[in-house]
């Protein structure tokens, strides 16, 4: 029996970026101050790894930009070792209201997705809203 287990996903309202910008959306920004602050800080070493899919065979990404997005977003995967990027296992463009998904061989030991919101001279919304927002999510199988 297959067993697939969920990795990653953006949380439930899904990740914003201002068209023109770009961030790494597996890595933590919480910049909280906290009183297991060494704890939080071994968590965030963890974190800034990526994804761990060293346990699985093939990982699916699935990743949607919302209908309610102004431009494009480019998803790059990221193949990360030892904190840095080694390679780019695939670049995804959608424009706003598309998805994709597709299944990989897993390239390496961890995963980072790096997010950039095209910058689109015509990108006009209602009440001068100008966010993409986008939902990804990455499924290990074993």
């Amino acid at each position: 029996m297959a067993k697939n287990k969920l990795l990653f996903r953006t949380p439930r309202e899904g990740v914003s970026l201002r068209p023109g910008t770009s961030r790494v959306i597996t890595q933590n920004n919480n910049n909280e101050n906290n009183e297991n602050q060494q704890e939080n800080n071994e968590q965030n070493r963890r974190r800034n790894r990526g994804i761990d899919v060293r346990k699985f065979e093939t990982i699916r990404v699935v990743a949607d930009n919302r209908s309610t997005s102004v431009s494009d977003v480019i998803i790059s995967l990221l193949i990360t070792e030892h904190g840095r990027t080694v390679g780019r296992l695939d670049r995804i463009r959608l424009n706003p209201g598309e998805s994709f998904t597709n299944t990989y061989t897993v390239p390496g030991r961890f995963l980072n997705i790096r997010a950039f919101a095209t910058r689109n001279v015509n990108c006009r919304s209602q009440n001068n809203r100008r966010v993409d927002t986008i939902d990804v999510r990455v499924f290990g199988h074993k």
